[in-house]
C-alpha cells in the first residue's frame, strides 16, 4: 500500500482498524472517525470544507476544466450529506458517479440531476438513505441514531 493514502473516516469501526498510536503522532487534532451529522455546527464544517476542497480537486486533475461549483452551493453539501448519512468517502463515490454520468450524456457540466442519478446507483440502492434528496429536497434529516447505524455488512451483500 505504498504511496497510496487511506481514509477510514465516516464509520465507528475505522477506530479499530487504526493503531491509536500512528493517529496520535500523525494528526494534531484527534480524528473524528464517526459520520458527520448535519445538526453538529463542526461536522458540517468539515464535511463543507471536504466538498470545497473536493472542487478544487476535480479541476486540479484536469477532470473537469472549470469548477463545479454545484458541490458547494445552495443545499447540496446538505443533500450530499444525507445521501452519504455524513461519510466523506461516499460523498466522493457519488460525486464520481454523477461525473460518469454526466460523461454519458456527453455533456460537460454537472447537474443536479447527475448527482440524483448518482444516488440512485449507489446509497438508494443499497439502502444507505430512505430517499432521493436531490429529487425531493433534503426534507428528513435522519437522526444522529440513524446515521451511527453502520450497515456495512449489508453493503458489502448488497
Amino acid at each position: 500500500m505504498k504511496r497510496w493514502p487511506i481514509v477510514f473516516v465516516g464509520t465507528q469501526h475505522a477506530e479499530r482498524v487504526i493503531f491509536e498510536h500512528q493517529v496520535l503522532t500523525r494528526s494534531e487534532e484527534p480524528i473524528k472517525f464517526g459520520p458527520l451529522h448535519p445538526s453538529i455546527k463542526r461536522d458540517m464544517e468539515i464535511f463543507n470544507e471536504f466538498c470545497g476542497r473536493l472542487v478544487l480537486k476535480i479541476v486540479e486533475h484536469g477532470i473537469l476544466p472549470e469548477r463545479p461549483t454545484l458541490l458547494v452551493q445552495g443545499d447540496t453539501p446538505l443533500c450530499l450529506n444525507i445521501a452519504s448519512k455524513g461519510r466523506l468517502g461516499l460523498v466522493a463515490i457519488i460525486v464520481r458517479d454523477a461525473l460518469e454520468l454526466m460523461v454519458l450524456k456527453s455533456e460537460s457540466v454537472l447537474t443536479v440531476e447527475h448527482l440524483a442519478g448518482a444516488v440512485q446507483k449507489l446509497p438508494l440502492r443499497i439502502g444507505l438513505c430512505s430517499y432521493n434528496p436531490f429529487i425531493e429536497g433534503p426534507v428528513h434529516i435522519p437522526s444522529m441514531k440513524e446515521y451511527l447505524r453502520d450497515e456495512a455488512e449489508e453493503f458489502a451483500h448488497a
